[in-house]
């Protein structure tokens, strides 16, 4: 009896995605070649490095099958998105006293309120008038 064994190379293979862009960057480390798939049914590549854009935002597993069928590598998951944030602020499209803003980001991120001339803003909730951020 023969027994095969496997070699995981996850660790070396790995994805980044830029900051507000739909590129991400791809790198296998290993020695092992094979095929990168990007999930979104149009992407493939056989370079060991590189980068890729993809066409529309959204959540795509990204995948590498090394040539050698005794080798694996786990899949990744990757969430490009242009658009940093959503900033709500539907009071200011009238004459009030006050506005409320509201920032949801796309991804995980510490938001900073700052005024016009960039200085930070402790509690937006306390923001004067004139002090727009």
């Amino acid at each position: 009896m023969i027994l095969d064994m496997v070699v995981d190379i996850s660790d070396s293979v790995s994805v980044v995605e830029d900051c507000i862009s739909l590129t991400i960057t791809y790198s296998n480390i290993s020695t092992y070649a094979g095929t990168w798939n990007f999930g979104d049914g149009v992407g493939t590549s056989t370079l060991n490095n590189g980068s890729y854009t993809y066409g529309a935002p959204g959540t795509y597993t990204v995948t590498f099958t090394p040539n050698d069928t005794c080798v694996i590598a786990g899949p990744m998951t990757v969430q490009p998105d242009s658009v940093p944030f959503t900033v709500t602020a539907l009071d200011i499209m009238t004459c009030a006293d006050s506005a409320s803003l509201s920032a949801t980001p796309s991804k995980p991120a510490t938001l900073t309120w700052t005024t016009v001339a960039g200085a930070p803003i402790p509690n937006p909730n306390m923001v004067g008038a004139g002090q727009s951020s």
